[in-house]
Formats: C-alpha cells, sequence, structure tokens
C-alpha cells in the first residue's frame, strides 16, 4: 500500500476530489465509502502530468487508470471520465 504524501498541491487535491466523486456517484455511495485514491495512483502525480512548467504548459494528453473497477480518464483541461472495466 502506498503512502500518502505529506504536501502537494491544491489543484492536486481538486482534481483528486472530482475523480473520487464520480466514482462515487457511478457506486450511489459515499466518496468516504471508497478506498484512498492513493492507494491506486499517486495524487500528486495526475496534477504533475499536466501542470504548468518553467519553460511551458501542458495543454493536451490523457491519463487513464483503473479505480475500484473503474477506468478513469483525465485530460489535460481536467474533464474526467469514468466508465466500467469489462
Amino acid at each position: 500500500m502506498a503512502s500518502r504524501p505529506e504536501t502537494h498541491p491544491p489543484e492536486t487535491d481538486e482534481l483528486c476530489t472530482k475523480i473520487v466523486e464520480a466514482v462515487a456517484e457511478r457506486e450511489q455511495c459515499d466518496a468516504t465509502e471508497l478506498p484512498p485514491l492513493y492507494e491506486t495512483i499517486d495524487p500528486a502525480a495526475i496534477t504533475g502530468l499536466f501542470g504548468l512548467t518553467p519553460t511551458h504548459s501542458r495543454p493536451t494528453g490523457r491519463l487513464t487508470f483503473e479505480y475500484c473497477e473503474y477506468r478513469v480518464a483525465v485530460d489535460a483541461g481536467g474533464s474526467v471520465s469514468i466508465t466500467p472495466c469489462e
């Protein structure tokens, strides 16, 4: 089990909350009933992939991973899509 990072940017919290809430809505449960997202993926890595760097922004890209038997896709614009794993 991965340990949760002690600090991460506020954007990480917003995007990760969006992911967990979307899965909770699909599962028709409270987000607190789901396992922590950090047990699946490093939350800071999600925003790190799409965040600004000293030389440029990353306006494109897509990250896909599985969480709670759903395929979660996050794009550079912050859109989150949730589909059941087959």
